[in-house]
């Protein structure tokens, strides 16, 4: 009802947006979860196992679509967000490129459960025989990739700002971000943000790469 009424009537959308609640991580997380099963159920029978072909992709084509649509809104809304900074929460001027505190994400921790997640499901996503239609894949994957060098880039100015951070969470979301460019297939599409954990990351924590 509320996008028909978006539709039908535009210049209510900017009023519509700003009292709709916005989007947690944890909610973003259970949303792609119940969108991976019903893409899962949407694989036609077969007595031999899932084939991957044309008329498969024409049967899951629409959950597989609204998958990657849903995966690409979070993790750009997501990783866009600021964290708040030091000099915000004391009251002072804002670090260049932060967003208010009101929006602001509080912790790092955010960025990467939410990219660990999508990241995840993103690599479940079938390999298809079709060139063609396995770009659906190779699409979401190279936009997680740019979301993780995003957040990795951030948290390095968040933490030069002098917030703390536990060096056992790092080290999870190093270990996160190698598992996932291994399993993607793709590993030289991750290689820019795991450059960036290893050279910038871990040096401002004193942490070995």
């Amino acid at each position: 009802m509320i996008v028909s009424l978006s539709q039908k009537y535009p210049y209510l959308s900017e009023d519509i947006t700003s009292i709709m609640p916005k989007p947690t991580v944890t909610a973003a997380c259970k949303q792609l979860a119940k969108l991976e099963r019903k893409l899962q159920n949407s694989f036609p029978y077969n007595k031999e196992g899932i084939v991957l072909d044309d008329y498969t992709f024409s049967r899951v084509s629409p959950a597989l679509k609204e998958l990657r649509n849903t995966i690409i809104m979070y993790v750009d809304y997501f990783t866009h967000q600021g964290l708040e900074s030091t000099a915000s929460a004391s009251g002072g001027d804002k670090h260049p490129g932060l967003t208010t505190p009101t929006s602001a994400l509080s912790h790092p921790c955010e960025w990467f459960t939410l990219l660990d997640n999508a990241t995840t499901v993103a690599t479940r996503m079938p390999q298809w025989n079709n060139e063609e239609y396995d770009s659906i894949r190779k699409d979401v994957l190279r936009q997680l990739s740019d979301g993780w060098l995003r957040a990795i880039i951030a948290t390095c100015r968040w933490l030069k700002e002098g917030q703390m951070v536990g060096h056992y969470i790092v080290a999870e979301w190093e270990r996160s971000l190698s598992f996932h460019a291994q399993t993607s297939g793709m590993p030289n599409l991750f290689q820019p943000a795991t450059h960036a954990f290893s050279h910038h990351m871990l040096p401002i924590l004193n942490m070995p790469s």
